[in-house]
Parts: C-alpha cells; sequence; structure tokens
C-alpha cells in the first residue's frame, strides 16, 4: 500500500483494486474507489487539488475527485506493463508515470493524452527533486530528469551495487536515501555522485 495524505483525508492504494479514502482524524473509511481491474501500485495528489490519481498493475492511471469521491478520467495508453509510480509536475494539469516497461510518460490531465514518453530503466518510484527536476528508481540505478516544456531529458545516471525500489532526498543538502533489496539502504549525495553510505 501507498497512501497520499492531506490535512483532513487519507488516500490509500490496495492491491485488491481499489482506492481508500478516510478521516484522517478518526480514521474512519468515507469512500471505497472502485475501477481499476488489477492492483493499485501508488496514489498521488496535490495539496491544492482535490484530484488524486492513482497507478495500476492494470497499466492505466485513474483521475479522483476526493470531494465527490468519483472517478472522472483514465490515462491509458501510455504503458504496456504495470505503472507502479506517479508524481505531478507542480501542475494539476501534467502528471509524470512511470512503468516497469521502461519508459516515464508526461501526461496533460486535460486531454487525457500522453505528451511525451521516454525510454527509462524499469521504473519503481519516481520522485519530485526540485523545481523541474525528478528522479526516478529501478533497477540498480537512480536517474535525474529535466522537465522542459512539453519534455523530459536525462541529466544523470547513478549505479548501485543492488537494485533499489524507493528513493528519499534532501534538496537543500543534495542527500538521497535508496532503499535496495535485501534490506539495504544507500545514502548518496546527488551532487557530487558518490556513495557515501551502504547500511544494511
Amino acid at each position: 500500500m501507498c497512501a497520499d495524505v492531506t490535512d483532513s483525508q487519507i488516500t490509500t492504494a490496495s492491491w485488491d483494486g481499489t482506492v481508500g479514502i478516510w478521516d484522517s482524524t478518526s480514521s474512519s473509511p468515507l469512500a471505497l474507489l472502485k475501477g481499476h481491474i488489477a492492483g493499485v501500485w501508488e496514489c498521488a495528489g496535490l495539496p491544492t487539488s482535490e484530484v488524486v490519481a492513482s497507478a495500476s498493475e492494470d497499466c492505466t492511471i485513474r483521475l479522483w475527485d476526493r470531494r465527490t469521491r468519483g472517478g472522472f478520467s483514465t490515462l491509458a495508453g501510455g504503458h504496456n506493463e504495470a505503472v507502479r509510480s506517479l508524481c505531478w509536475s507542480g501542475s494539476e494539469f501534467h502528471l509524470l508515470s512511470g512503468s516497469i516497461d521502461c519508459s516515464i510518460v508526461l501526461w496533460d490531465t486535460r486531454t487525457c493524452a500522453p505528451v511525451h514518453k521516454t525510454t527509462s530503466h524499469s521504473v519503481r518510484q519516481i520522485r519530485r527533486y526540485r523545481e523541474n527536476i525528478f528522479a526516478s528508481v529501478g533497477e540498480n540505478s537512480l536517474q535525474l530528469w529535466e522537465l522542459g516544456t512539453d519534455a523530459l531529458g536525462l541529466q544523470s545516471t547513478r549505479t548501485f551495487p543492488t537494485d533499489v525500489e524507493c528513493v528519499a532526498f534532501s534538496a537543500e543538502t543534495g542527500l538521497h536515501v535508496c532503499g535496495g533489496v535485501n534490506s539495504v539502504a544507500y545514502l548518496s549525495s546527488i551532487t557530487k555522485q558518490t556513495l557515501l553510505v551502504e547500511a544494511s
């Protein structure tokens, strides 16, 4: 399960194909959203919007309205394998999706159409690093991407001894932690492209 949290609600992704909305104060269920035909890997919302997106094993992305608690759009045709991760560009009109089909797609949520598709590693997670810089992890690498007007450009690639599944970082220090398989974590410097600590 991967969740999106606001001040009043928690939106959860479930392997049974549903998206749950919960009251963050009482932990009571508010809605169970159905539409995907396979497990949901992740949900991603914007603090300034009621829209939340869900990424699924069924190769699609669905957009939901937390206010009305219903779905209103499906983004399909961009990936041919499971969509593992989502990241908003900073605008509610552009969404990035990463898939195990070795691609990242930039979507226009107004038209539900892909704007740009680029070849990458097999993506497990994609996160915004700062402004128009995004990081994706998958296989044994972390890749940094720069988002232009309508396209992504690869800036750098950092490799690790084992496969990595997730990333968290500090934009202030330029340090990031990647979670690897076999309970291994890597602390690295984005700016210096150096591995600082390997821990298990």
